[in-house]
């Protein structure tokens, strides 16, 4: 649920918000040995206080290295508000 702390000066959900809520739905295993590399979003809407975000992400075949498209949408209208893809690298 978008929260107050979501939002910026002018009451809209700060666009680092949605990159975080993509990137928590990175598998654990991957999180614990990689960090992004590559990261790439398009905004399709905005999310407003109250509104339930859904962040949904699959994982990309024969990418190399751990890569993901992920989808955020507002729960309910079930609008698009954003569609990602990040890439990952071992840091280890």
């Amino acid at each position: 649920e978008v929260r107050r702390g979501d939002l910026d000066m002018v009451r809209h959900v700060n666009n680092t918000r949605y990159v975080a809520w993509a990137l928590e739905t990175v598998p654990d295993e991957v999180q614990e040995d990689y960090r992004p590399s590559a990261f790439e979003i398009a905004f399709r809407r905005e999310a407003v206080y109250g509104d339930v975000v859904v962040a949904r992400t699959r994982r990309l075949v024969d990418a190399g290295d751990p890569a993901f498209a992920h989808e955020l949408r507002a729960d309910g209208a079930g609008h698009q508000l954003a569609r990602a893809a990040s890439v990952w690298r071992r840091h280890r």
